[in-house]
């Protein structure tokens, strides 16, 4: 149960090892989550709610974006600053995202593109027309929503 005084419309307190006030929050683990969410449905403010309204609305966009790069999941994307260079240029979509890497499953395009220039590094299914890149570093990926996938590319022509 939570523990504390409460004067007006501020509020402090101690939750097993969470010690809650307007403002800030220190965490300390075991059990806290159970005890904040007894705190939220027993003893929080109109305002503290709303404060604990917008630290999950920014969680949640951050989440939902992956990462501070923008990238989501579902996003389509252009590689750019990776090595090898030859994938440099290629296109897709995001598929998941873990910490500070990607799945990006290549369209049709960047599928023959890297089915020809980089045959030896990365092994394809005979007559895929999509492949999927694991582990892709978020930092290589720019999102681009109006990718043309009929643009012209190649050598010369990425980017």
């Amino acid at each position: 149960m939570v523990r504390g005084s409460r004067s007006g419309h501020t509020a402090t307190g101690q939750v097993a090892g969470l010690r809650v006030g307007v403002g800030r929050v220190t965490v300390e683990p075991e059990g806290v989550f159970d005890e904040l969410l007894a705190f939220v449905m027993d003893e929080a403010s109109l305002e503290e709610l709303g404060r604990l309204g917008l630290a999950v609305q920014q969680r949640r966009r951050l989440l939902l974006r992956g990462s501070p790069t923008g990238v989501a999941v579902g996003e389509t994307v252009v590689l750019e600053g990776a090595t090898p260079r030859y994938v440099n240029g290629l296109t897709g979509s995001v598929e998941a995202i873990a910490r500070e890497h990607c799945s990006v499953l290549l369209d049709e395009q960047s599928t023959v593109e890297l089915r020809i220039v980089g045959a030896r590094r990365f092994e394809m299914a005979p007559g895929s027309t999509r492949h999927l890149l694991p582990r892709i570093p978020l930092a290589w990926c720019r999102v681009s929503p109006d990718v043309d996938p009929a643009r012209p590319r190649g050598r010369g022509h990425r980017g």
